[in-house]
């Protein structure tokens, strides 16, 4: 492995896997906030600030319904994509001891976004009929194919295929897994929200509550999906015992 280089080919335990999270999310806060913050601008600022009124009426906004339809199709499918397309890249380029950049982050994950954006359909769609079923299958399944776009990034793995490839990687372990995600859950949801919601309740202004909710989500998706790709190569190496490139 290159020297300074972030390895990949190890599994972390629950508190190694936040230690990490948050050492190179500070490391390379730049790269992993700018990369964020170009696709939560669109949603945010675009769709939600300005089609739907935030910027302009604050709190009181009433989007219309083709603005409130447009940010839930962003919000569940394009914008979760692409954000953890380009943390896959980072963390590959990390992972070869190279130092990233949001252009180089940018184009190697454009190239995979409709397979990401495709995948996460198909899981959105798997876990929703599982919740209408019973309340337990969807839990099961979210978990379960939780690792589809990381599968379908770095193994080149396509629509079924890569959630198949994610439930193998929870095969046998599931209850770890989902401890893990919904802990790093609950504690990054409580770095971020609170100071989400001091905004909202102390601020009336559109821009002040439109540029603090920009700001927050952004570092939360940032977190997540840094968690969630740093969780993905753990499981990949118990699994199959590679070496990661």
């Amino acid at each position: 492995m290159t020297p300074n280089a972030l390895d990949l080919d190890r599994e972390r335990s629950l508190g190694q896997l936040l230690d990490a999270t948050f050492r190179v999310f500070l490391r390379h806060s730049g790269v992993f906030f700018s990369v964020t913050l170009l696709a939560t601008i669109p949603l945010i600022l675009v769709v939600d600030g300005i089609w739907g009124g935030q910027l302009r009426d604050g709190g009181a906004a009433d989007p219309s319904t083709a603005a409130s339809l447009t940010s839930s199709l962003l919000s569940y499918f394009v914008v979760p994509a692409l954000v953890t397309g380009l943390h896959v890249r980072i963390v590959q380029a990390l992972g070869r001891g190279e130092e990233p950049t949001v252009p180089g982050a940018v184009r190697s994950a454009l190239g995979v976004l409709p397979a990401a954006v495709a995948v996460v359909v198909l899981y959105t769609l798997a876990v929703a009929v599982g919740f209408v079923l019973l309340l337990v299958p969807g839990i099961y399944l979210a978990v379960r194919l939780y690792f589809g776009v990381q599968a379908a990034i770095v193994d080149g793995a396509r629509g079924p295929d890569a959630l198949h490839r994610s439930a193998a990687l929870t095969d046998q372990r599931w209850w770890t897994t989902a401890r893990r995600l919904v802990l790093s859950g609950i504690l990054i949801g409580i770095f971020t929200t609170l100071p989400y919601w001091i905004i909202q309740r102390s601020v009336d202004a559109g821009w002040l509550r439109v540029s603090g909710q920009l700001v927050v989500s952004t570092i939360s998706l940032s977190l997540s999906a840094l968690f969630g790709t740093l969780l993905f190569f753990g499981l990949r190496v118990v699994k199959y015992s590679d070496k990661i490139a």
